[in-house]
């Protein structure tokens, strides 16, 4: 989370996805015996456990979130397994739970497949990687590359860094106490509260609306308090944060489905919040009690009867008509940082983590003979090879800033020129190499490949569980 936080914001604060191997349909053994010693069909399994991570972290970019090698053999191993499954593997803050691939498995141990899950910490990893573009983008991925995914929770919280009074936990908690305000939900169980007793004073304190098997959760809670508890209260003090209100959604697996394809849709996270809360909760009062003297504190607004499905007018305290204004809702924080920003932190970085090292290569080098024009453009070739989409959008920018400035304009403008079109034949050279390996290794037709375009070439990679890393300069307008 960078920089001093606004007053109000939504964030994406958990994500769990599940994504199933592939498999033949039309080949199974039916008297397979499971574990349990149970006969059932079991279908022949196209992928292999390794191969599906793999697949999941370069689609992602996982490896690219200030994470370390991302190779299964280098990620941390958790002793304990989840939800049923094999084993998990931590990179990062992310989990990548699995069930361990066979020749044959059962429809539901496939259904099983991995499952990605994302924690608020790990999320605010993703928002800060050079890969990253927004979550819209994200979700599409996940779809795009892995159809049969199944997004088993979302949460997406509202945080409020302001004094939310009757709206905070606490004030929540004594609103549903009050015989003069009607709490209406369409919740079936009753609204439960839970504090937290530190140094015998009860400070943390949370709210919930909607049971844990609901299809959605909502939680009230002081999340400052949770923050010093959990992370101390530097972070809280270096930003003047005195308040810190968060109103949290978990949509499980009845819901978090619909939330994922709204997103997918372009539907700003937000707005799903929003309308989620104005279909549960409202707080209402009787004609009685807002009489002549009192309608100043109460609005009169049309609210949709959960029972009768007719909209009704109903008198609701001020306070909660702006809290539900859609004038009001907290904007989506879909990046979470500055697009373009990468370059003079990667020098930085650099200059601290890279120099000393690649030195020492660079000495061993020339102390066996060797040319080091080679050995860098060996190292070029490399890095051009795993450029993504992202990198490309940079070299774009940086071309653009460039073009406009007093540089482009002297006797560089031809070296210049000169260098991006070396830069765009070398990647595009490097895709026809890679296309010659695909036509020999799958043995497929040659007219299949010769014109390939580059989407259908990212497309060919994902289907044969490729490497898709490998992209076109030309026709983006760099040259």
């Amino acid at each position: 989370m960078a920089g001093r936080p606004k007053r109000t914001r939504t964030v994406l604060d958990w994500l769990r996805v599940t994504i199933p191997y592939k498999y033949d349909p039309n080949d199974c053994i039916k008297d397979y015996l499971s574990d349990n010693n149970n006969a059932m069909t079991a279908y022949r399994v196209k992928d292999t456990t390794k191969d599906l991570i793999y697949s999941v972290i370069n689609v992602l970019s996982l490896d690219g979130v200030n994470y370390t090698n991302a190779s299964v053999a280098t990620m941390n191993r958790l002793e304990r397994a989840m939800f049923n499954y094999s084993g998990t593997f931590v990179i990062g803050h992310a989990r990548i739970m699995y069930k361990q691939a066979r020749k044959y498995m059962p429809l539901s141990s496939i259904k099983m497949g991995i499952c990605l899950e994302l924690s608020s910490h790990a999320l605010r990893d993703i928002e800060q990687s050079e890969y990253f573009t927004n979550w819209i983008e994200f979700f599409q991925n996940i779809k795009h590359y892995f159809p049969d995914a199944r997004f088993t929770r979302i949460d997406i919280a509202s945080d409020y860094f302001k004094d939310m009074k009757r709206l905070s936990a606490e004030g929540l908690h004594r609103l549903l106490k009050d015989k003069k305000i009607d709490f209406v939900t369409t919740s079936r169980s009753a609204p439960r509260y839970q504090g937290s007793i530190v140094d015998k004073k009860d400070t943390g304190e949370t709210v919930y609306i909607q049971s844990p098997t609901s299809s959605y959760m909502l939680r009230v809670y002081n999340k400052k308090v949770e923050r010093i508890n959990s992370h101390g209260d530097a972070w809280l003090k270096h930003n003047k944060i005195k308040h810190w209100v968060r109103w949290e959604i978990q949509y499980n697996a009845d819901s978090a489905p619909q939330v994922a394809d709204e997103i997918i849709n372009g539907v700003d996270p937000a707005w799903i919040w929003h309308d989620t809360i104005s279909k549960l909760m409202s707080f209402q009062v009787s004609d009685a009690v807002v009489g002549k003297n009192h309608k100043h504190q109460y609005v009169k607004v049309k609210w949709l009867s959960p029972r009768t499905k007719k909209l009704k007018d109903v008198w609701v305290p001020k306070w909660w008509d702006d809290f539900m204004s859609s004038q009001h809702i907290p904007h989506f924080d879909m990046s979470g940082k500055t697009p373009h920003w990468t370059y003079d932190k990667h020098m930085d970085w650099i200059a601290k983590c890279v120099l000393p090292t690649f030195s020492k290569d660079l000495i061993v080098q020339i102390m066996q003979g060797g040319n080091v024009d080679t050995y860098l453009n060996h190292l070029i070739d490399q890095g051009m090879s795993k450029l993504k989409p992202k990198d490309i959008d940079d070299i774009m920018h940086y071309a653009s800033q460039i073009r406009a400035s007093e540089f482009y304009k002297t006797d560089s403008q031809f070296a210049f020129t000169k260098l991006i079109k070396h830069v765009s034949d070398r990647i595009t050279g490097m895709i026809e190499a890679r296309v010659y390996d695909l036509r020999n290794q799958n043995k497929v037709n040659a007219d299949d490949l010769t014109e390939i375009k580059i989407e259908e070439y990212d497309v060919y990679c994902q289907e044969h569980g490729l490497s898709n890393n490998y992209y076109n300069l030309k026709g983006t307008g760099v040259i």
